[in-house]
């Protein structure tokens, strides 16, 4: 929903929840599935928890959070995703260094740096047994992936794994 602030859009939605719980919560509870509720911001997220009560039936989260609970344990797709995806930001920021205007500028310094980091990171790659992820840390370690990859991996293994979308569907019917 799109809607300037105190005009009901969480009153609405909170409604609709509810609703759903009466109708749907007892066998979407038999079976263990769940509604997911994806919000924005941690507040927005509080607050729906709070109007809801805090009930299991609804997995309310941050959309990094819920997409994290996705692809957490896929460890050795998202060290294959990384390979490639790390291959071709290298590949880009090489090409980019090689028509800039010269080294001595802040632009191909900072390239550069990238390019050794991310060479670095693709070197690591198969030391990494198990990926972490923090919705509300600064995921600095070599394990770590940061929110932007969190959402790229994501939207990338919900269009091209089956299995993914089978288990999404199957535990949140209702999204």
């Amino acid at each position: 929903m799109f809607a300037g602030a105190g005009s009901g859009k969480t009153r609405s939605l909170v409604g609709a929840l509810k609703w759903i719980r009466e109708t749907f919560g007892s066998r979407m509870r038999l079976k263990g599935q769940r509604v997911a509720v994806v919000t924005y911001t941690n507040a927005a997220r509080d607050e729906i928890i709070g109007r809801l009560g805090a009930d299991g039936l609804f997995n309310v989260s941050t959309i990094h959070s819920f997409v994290w609970e996705l692809i957490r344990g896929f460890d050795r797709d998202i060290r294959d995703w990384l390979d490639v995806n790390l291959r071709e930001e290298i590949a880009e920021l090489v090409d980019k260094e090689a028509r800039g205007r010269g080294t001595e500028s802040q632009a191909s310094r900072d390239r550069r740096r990238s390019i050794e980091v991310k060479g670095k990171r693709l070197e690591s790659l198969e030391g990494i047994r198990t990926f972490i992820y923090s919705p509300t840390g600064d995921n600095r370690t070599r394990d770590a992936l940061s929110h932007a990859e969190v959402i790229k991996i994501g939207a990338t293994f919900l269009c091209d794994k089956p299995l993914l979308q089978t288990v999404l569907i199957n535990r949140f019917p209702i999204l």
